[in-house]
């Protein structure tokens, strides 16, 4: 049980505006989506002065009974994370959320269920000071992008990596949680050898208790499966994820790097993204199945699975192979007795 003065999460905010609090200007926060119907919100008076003061985020400073050491170097939105220690000097980091936004508790439920394989552990979560926090456990070898180095994987080392973020994936989806937002950066190096991958920044993951639902929440767009432009959340978005992650380390680069925002956006409801013809049969093979636009037909973990074995006979469906095969049965038009294609 934790300490009398913490809380643990009792519910969830709901996703969209209602998770961010705004600031009127007599100093109270208004937080949204709170009350029981639409459009209600409740007005906490000078809560949010109060907790940011109470609160001194500076290296040697206390949080509970935790040393501050220093501040990840990291931009996030929803919260501030540092590396802190315990009193025997045990090291974890620290998740402190923004005022007014709260881990979703079905999902936290869900993701403690997974025990300690492909996720990060969290050791202690709470209340402290009005904002939301997580305890969780420090991961020595940073993420995805650092264990590259930027430089293309070597093969076998690649299918490595396949094996662990598909069963990490899968691990999710068998406990109905679709991440949502995976890349590089939210997968973390947990031991070298053997290599443990683990999957971490949850914040706006969905239950899957239906297949397909629409959201409008935020999510990387370079990442970004096509029918999650649309607001579209399934399954076979975390799989395309994984493709796109899987060409970036074959290739040593992003697919779409250095393109705006819009340009990708473009290119992923009007042509997804191209399987490089200069890479080996086989690799093809898993990322036409990974990289299918329409999420029904996507590869999910049962083929890749078939993949990693050495199979080849596995249905793709690929929609670059498609032109190339309809290019073909186009019908001529007749000119002066000629067939014009």
């Amino acid at each position: 049980m934790p300490p009398e003065d913490r809380t643990i999460l009792e519910g969830a905010m709901p996703e969209g505006k209602g998770g961010s609090g705004s600031v009127p200007a007599d100093g109270s926060t208004i937080v949204e989506g709170t009350g029981g119907g639409a459009g209600d919100s409740t007005i906490i008076e000078g809560v949010q002065a109060r907790a940011e003061a109470s609160i001194n985020l500076v290296e040697g400073g206390q949080f509970l009974e935790y040393t501050l050491q220093k501040p990840l170097q990291v931009t996030s939105g929803e919260a501030d994370l540092w590396f802190i220690a315990d009193t025997e000097g045990k090291e974890y980091v620290l998740k402190l959320y923004r005022f007014g936004i709260k881990p979703k508790k079905e999902i936290a439920e869900k993701i403690r269920t997974l025990g300690y394989e492909h996720v990060v552990t969290v050791e202690e979560s709470g209340e402290s000071s009005g904002r939301s926090y997580e305890v969780l456990e420090k991961i020595e070898h940073g993420d995805l992008d650092k264990y590259a180095g930027g430089k293309p994987l070597e093969e076998g080392q690649l299918k490595v990596v396949v094996e662990e973020l598909g069963s990490a994936v899968a691990h999710m989806h068998e406990a109905d949680i679709i991440h949502r937002d995976i890349k590089p950066a939210n997968i973390l190096v947990r031991t070298l050898d053997p290599l443990d991958l683990v999957m971490t920044d949850f914040g706006i993951s969905s239950m899957s208790d239906v297949s397909l639902h629409m959201t409008s929440v935020n999510r990387t767009a370079l990442y970004s499966a096509p029918e999650a432009i649309n607001g579209v959340v399934a399954k076979g978005s975390d799989w395309w994820c994984v493709g796109v992650i899987i060409l970036k380390l074959l290739q040593g680069k992003h697919p779409l790097e250095g393109m705006t925002e819009q340009a990708i956006t473009f290119q992923l409801v009007t042509k997804g993204i191209e399987v490089p013809e200069e890479i080996g049969q086989d690799w093809q093979l898993l990322l036409k199945g990974l990289l299918t636009r329409d999420p029904d037909k996507r590869w999910a973990w049962g083929e890749v699975e078939q993949w990693l074995e050495g199979k080849q006979d596995i249905a793709t469906h690929y929609e670059g192979d498609q032109k190339e095969e309809k290019q073909y049965d186009y019908r001529p038009y007749k000119l002066h007795g000629r067939e014009i294609y």
